[in-house]
């Protein structure tokens, strides 16, 4: 008898250890549970400030895109406006230098060569904002390059 009561005991220890495990075990699946509640919404919370941050970039690309555009319209017609009447200065220049019969040596014709060069100065600089101009239409897109 007393073996059945040292047995029933024994259960009832083990099944009380049980009950204490069981808890123990569901307040830690509680916790972790909470724990996770609280990092799915720190997470939901980063991707919609992710989110709302690309769809921030994709307004900004677009719109320096279009002021691009806008910049590259700009440089070419004031490249080919400036074009004009730089031509005309080089060329009522030159028709002064030969109207006057300007020689070597002389003052003035250093002075006329100087004004042809400086025009064909600024009319290389207009080509090469034109060209720049045009890289984004005719160049090759940008890709990494060993330095």
């Amino acid at each position: 008898m007393l073996g059945k009561v040292d047995v029933f005991l024994e259960l009832d220890q083990q099944r009380s250890a049980l009950i204490r495990y069981q808890e123990q075990l569901e307040e830690m699946v509680r916790v972790r549970t909470s724990e996770l509640e609280v990092k799915n919404k720190e997470l939901e919370q980063e991707a919609l400030h992710r989110q709302r941050a690309e769809e921030d970039i994709k307004q900004q690309t677009t719109q320096l895109q279009r002021t691009n555009k806008v910049l590259e319209q700009f440089v070419w017609v004031a490249s080919h406006d400036l074009q004009e009447p730089l031509r005309m200065v080089v060329s009522y220049t030159q028709l002064l230098a030969q109207h006057y019969n300007i020689e070597e040596g002389d003052k003035t014709k250093s002075y006329v060569n100087y004004t042809v060069e400086g025009a064909q100065r600024i009319k290389k600089l207009i080509d090469d904002y034109l060209a720049y101009s045009q890289i984004s239409k005719n160049g090759r897109a940008f890709e990494p390059t060993s330095c």
